[in-house]
């Protein structure tokens, strides 16, 4: 599966409370999975509560990506069954999901005066075989 491109379906943000941004915390939900053409439609909400009720936000999207028919099949067929996705297609979708709503919520964000919902993910360094620690 290749993630081909994403849209925004509705959009809300709110400023709460004047008090002082405290972070937040943020929900995924994958809630429906298409076969459109020779791809997919994988529709999601995503949520920002900021801690405190200091502020929220509401993104509705769609992921479209294209996979061949026999993969197509099993990811729609696993979705109805089960509600989940292969493990590697999740981490696609979800990282999608990421870059679409980190984009849309900063400047959400900036309308209603509140720190950018970005996560950054955490950084691994791992050791090569056959390479050392050293740096240089």
């Amino acid at each position: 599966m290749k993630i081909n491109g994403g849209r925004v379906i509705s959009v809300s943000a709110e400023r709460l409370d004047q008090g002082k941004f405290e972070g937040f915390d943020v929900s995924i939900k994958i809630t429906d999975v298409k076969e459109v053409d020779k791809g997919l439609e994988i529709y999601f909400d995503h949520g920002t509560d900021y801690r405190d009720k200091f502020a929220k936000m509401h993104i509705q999207g769609v992921v479209r990506a294209d996979a061949d028919e026999k993969e197509r099949k099993k990811i729609v067929e696993d979705w109805k069954k089960t509600k989940q996705f292969p493990t590697g297609v999740v981490e696609e979708v979800l990282m999608a999901i990421n870059y679409i709503t980190s984009s849309v919520g900063t400047l959400l964000a900036f309308a209603i005066n509140v720190n950018a919902p970005v996560n950054v993910p955490k950084t691994r360094i791992m050791e090569m075989p056959g390479q050392s620690a050293k740096a240089g």
